[in-house]
C-alpha cells in the first residue's frame, strides 16, 4: 500500500502544481474579477458533478469489484447527460442568473462526468497507476496550452482561451481514459443485473453525494456569499488562498484514495480500522508542517507570485488554517466509512459541519467579507 500511497501522491503534487500553475497565469493575465469568474466556473461544473456522480463517482470504486464492468458504465455514461440537461432546464426556467452559469458549463461538466466514472473504474480494478497517469494528464493539457494562448500568439489572453483549455485538457483525457476503461469489460458487451445495479448506485452513489455535497458546500458556499455580498474581486484573492489550502490537502486525498481502494476490496474489517488509524497520524502531522510553511510565507511572496492586486493572501490563509489541518484528519475518516459502505455517517457529519458554515458565514462575510 505504502508504494502506491507514494506514486498517488507524486502524481496528485505534479497535478498540483500544474493547477497552481493555471491560478498564476490566470491570477496574473485576467486579474482579480477574471480569476474570480474562473474559480465560479469551476465551482459551478463541480456542483453538477455532484449530481452526475451519483451514478458514476465515487460508488464505482465500491461497486467495481462486484458488479460487471459494462453495466456499471453504460447506466453512468446514460445518467451523465440526462441529469445534466434536467439541471439545465431548471437553471433556465429559473431565472436565477447570479452564479453565471452557460452552455460551456454543462458540456465541460458531462465530459468530465465521464472522465470520473472511467477513472473510478479503473481505481475500483485497483489499476491506481492508470488512474493517476490520467488525472495528471487532464491538468497538464489545459496548463500547456494556457501557456500557449497566454505566452504565444494562438490567443486573445482572455477569459475564452481558459474555456478553451478546458475542453482540450476535459477531451483529451476522456478519451484516453475511455480506451483503457475498455479493456475492463470482463464478460463482453452485455448487461447484466442491471437492476441490482440501479439500485446499488441510488443508494450509494446517493449517500457518497450528499455527503460530498455538504462538504463542498463547507468550503466552497462562502464563494458565492463573497460573490453576493461583495464583488469578484474578493473573491478572486479567497480563491487562490483555498487553492493553497488544496495543495496541502494533496497529502490527505493521496494517502485516502488508495485507502479507500484498499477498504473497499478487503474483507478484515480489523484491518481496515488499523490501516486507517496509522495512516491518520501520519497525514495529520505532514499536514501541520505544510499548513505551517504556507502560514510564515510573507504576504509580499504571494502578491509577486499572483500580481499586486492580490494583497491579504497571507491573512486569509491564517485564518483557514485550522478548517485546513481539520479536513486533512476528516479526510481519512470518511474514506474509511465509504470503503466499508456507511456513506450515510459522512452524509449527517458534512451537512453539519454545513450547518455551521452557513450560519456563521451569513453573520461574519458581510461585513468582514473573506475573512468572515
Amino acid at each position: 500500500m505504502n508504494s502506491k500511497i507514494i506514486v498517488t501522491f507524486l502524481a496528485r503534487f505534479g497535478s498540483a502544481v500544474a493547477a497552481f500553475a493555471i491560478a498564476i497565469i490566470l491570477s496574473q493575465f485576467l486579474g482579480t474579477e477574471g480569476k474570480g469568474k474562473a474559480a465560479l466556473l469551476i465551482l459551478n461544473i463541480s456542483f453538477i458533478n455532484l449530481f452526475t456522480n451519483i451514478m458514476g463517482g465515487a460508488a464505482l470504486v465500491y461497486l467495481a469489484p462486484r458488479f460487471h464492468s459494462f453495466t456499471l458504465l453504460l447506466v453512468s455514461y446514460i445518467w451523465i447527460p440526462l441529469i445534466t440537461g434536467v439541471l439545465g432546464i431548471l437553471y433556465y426556467y429559473s431565472g436565477y442568473t447570479f452564479t453565471s452559469l452557460d452552455i460551456h458549463t454543462f458540456i465541460l461538466a458531462i465530459i468530465l462526468g465521464w472522465f470520473n466514472t472511467n477513472t473510478n473504474l479503473l481505481l475500483g480494478k485497483q489499476k491506481t497507476h492508470i488512474f493517476n497517469i490520467l488525472s495528471v494528464i487532464q491538468v497538464f493539457i489545459t496548463l500547456i496550452y494556457l501557456l500557449i494562448a497566454f505566452y504565444g500568439s494562438i490567443g486573445a489572453q482572455q477569459y475564452s482561451d481558459y474555456i478553451t483549455a478546458l475542453y482540450i485538457g476535459y477531451g483529451v483525457s476522456f478519451l484516453a481514459s475511455f480506451i483503457y476503461t475498455t479493456k475492463e469489460f470482463d464478460s463482453g458487451l452485455k448487461l447484466t443485473r442491471f437492476s441490482e445495479v440501479l439500485r446499488r448506485y441510488v443508494w450509494h452513489g446517493g449517500y457518497i453525494q450528499l455527503a460530498n455535497l455538504g462538504q463542498l458546500l463547507i468550503y466552497r458556499a462562502s464563494f458565492y456569499m463573497i460573490g453576493y455580498f461583495h464583488t469578484l474581486s474578493p473573491l478572486g484573492i479567497y480563491s487562490n488562498a483555498i487553492a493553497i489550502a488544496e495543495s496541502i490537502w494533496i497529502v490527505s486525498r493521496s494517502i485516502s484514495t488508495i485507502l479507500y481502494s484498499e477498504i473497499a476490496n478487503e474483507k478484515d474489517i480489523n484491518v481496515s480500522k488499523q490501516n486507517t488509524i496509522r495512516l491518520r497520524k501520519t497525514n495529520l502531522l505532514i499536514s501541520i508542517g505544510l499548513v505551517a510553511t504556507v502560514c510564515f510565507l510573507p504576504d509580499s511572496f504571494y502578491t509577486y507570485l499572483f500580481g499586486r492586486d492580490f494583497k491579504g493572501l497571507q491573512e486569509i490563509i491564517w485564518a483557514l488554517a485550522p478548517g485546513i489541518v481539520a479536513f486533512s484528519y476528516a479526510n481519512l475518516n470518511s474514506h474509511f466509512f465509504s470503503g466499508i459502505g456507511k456513506n450515510h455517517i459522512n452524509t449527517i457529519i458534512s451537512f453539519s459541519g454545513f450547518g455551521l458554515t452557513a450560519i456563521i458565514g451569513i453573520a461574519l462575510i458581510p461585513s468582514y467579507s473573506t475573512i468572515g
